[in-house]
């Protein structure tokens, strides 16, 4: 799973995802896709449609919890790995460049989809989760999914986000999914706390480490999330990925915009089944996210100069030239040009081009998708951006 200009091939869960859904319901024999999809629904309705279910106990239902695993499992697997491949979070080696060991800590964790994404992400030769969740039998079914691949995993059931301390540290990875939004939701200064907890949790980082935090690409909890984004980078936090700016979010600035993220993947059969069902389409993972380090950058950057800090000029560290990242599907103007939402250090502009102008660069322009790095060499400026010349080059990293 990566952004989209390419995929992963293997989901390895698919089959423990079926015997752990089965277990809480019945045997393999007994699935049935028309009562998983109905119960899917359900789900889908009181997660990310009248929300009604948050705040409540719906992973101790074991039927929904079934759905979960068939469905939102495997998406927020996808969503960790890809997040954390972007970010090219390195962490703790040996001097070989082995990694012994490694300690995952997931905060609201449900079954552990995003934990053991990041485990098996982070490749150790033994990989330690601490799992926080209120669902004892969420917690369950994460063990035996993490034992089924080798992790031990220590579960801290009860756990409360609103009152629990955290477990201490220090971790290489933390992990928290579709979990902030759903924290003081009413309340006022409802960002104030969650910018708290997570600097809770980034003091329990090992200095290489990386926290992510995962949150629904919907307009109030994407902009929310980018908030606390801006928050942490204004705290002198790296903003790791998606992001190749150390400012404020430009998205921030006009109401009804937003920012977020989305990965073509090799849909597994199970979710393709219900997506087809449900009409919840799953083609593309989106999700607002983003991976966060103490106080540098901590992935490998792949310029010349690797040493590059936050607030050093982007456009600097490609050496003259500018990286962004794309932000937008491609939109179509009056006059026929394709223009997409670019973001870097400079800002959050529109890169334009026309089909027929014959400029080399047209062949990658035409061909970007959203949540693309690209570095644009000698583009033209234009009033609003930038636009396509006879002389630009445009470069996927």
């Amino acid at each position: 799973m990566t952004p989209r200009s390419g995929r992963i091939r293997t989901f390895p869960y698919e089959e423990r995802l079926f015997v752990e859904a089965n277990r809480l319901g019945g045997n393999r024999g007994s699935f049935k896709a028309e009562a998983a999809a109905r119960d899917l629904i359900v789900l889908q309705r009181g997660l990310t449609g009248g929300r009604d279910l948050i705040g409540s106990s719906y992973m101790d239902e074991r039927r929904r919890l079934a759905s979960y695993l068939l469905f939102y499992w495997p998406v927020s697997y996808a969503q960790t790995s890809a997040m954390l491949k972007m970010a090219r979070v390195s962490g703790a080696r040996s001097k070989t460049g082995e990694r012994s060991s490694a300690r995952v800590l997931d905060l609201g964790s449900g079954p552990g989809p995003c934990s053991i994404a990041a485990a098996d992400y982070l490749g150790a030769e033994r990989t330690v989760i601490v799992a926080c969740d209120q669902s004892s039998l969420a917690l369950e079914s994460a063990g035996r999914l993490a034992a089924s691949s080798g992790y031990p995993l220590e579960p801290i059931p009860g756990w409360n986000a609103l009152k629990s301390p955290l477990p201490d540290g220090p971790f290489d990875l933390i992990v928290i999914g579709h979990m902030l939004n759903e924290l003081w939701a009413d309340d006022d200064d409802r960002l104030d706390r969650r910018h708290e907890l997570l600097e809770s949790a980034l003091s329990r980082l090992k200095p290489s480490g990386a926290l992510l935090f995962l949150e629904p690409a919907l307009l109030k909890t994407a902009r929310e999330a980018i908030a606390l984004r801006d928050m942490l980078a204004a705290s002198g936090h790296a903003i790791l990925a998606p992001c190749l700016r150390a400012g404020p979010c430009p998205a921030l600035v006009s109401e009804g915009q937003t920012c977020h993220s989305d990965f073509i993947w090799d849909v597994p059969p199970v979710v393709r089944e219900l997506s087809q069902r449900t009409g919840l389409g799953k083609d593309l993972v989106k999700t607002t996210a983003f991976v966060v380090g103490t106080s540098a950058p901590l992935y490998a950057v792949d310029v010349a100069d690797s040493s590059s800090s936050v607030g050093r000029s982007w456009a600097d560290s490609v050496g003259g030239k500018s990286e962004y990242r794309v932000v937008s599907d491609p939109m179509v103007n009056k006059a026929g040009r394709i223009r997409y939402l670019i973001c870097g250090e400079d800002g959050r502009f529109p890169l334009s081009g026309k089909r027929g102008e014959s400029f080399p660069a047209e062949k990658a322009f035409f061909t970007l998708k959203r949540s693309d790095r690209i570095v644009i060499n000698s583009p033209i400026r234009r009033e609003t951006g930038l636009a396509l010349g006879p002389d630009t080059v445009i470069e996927r990293r």
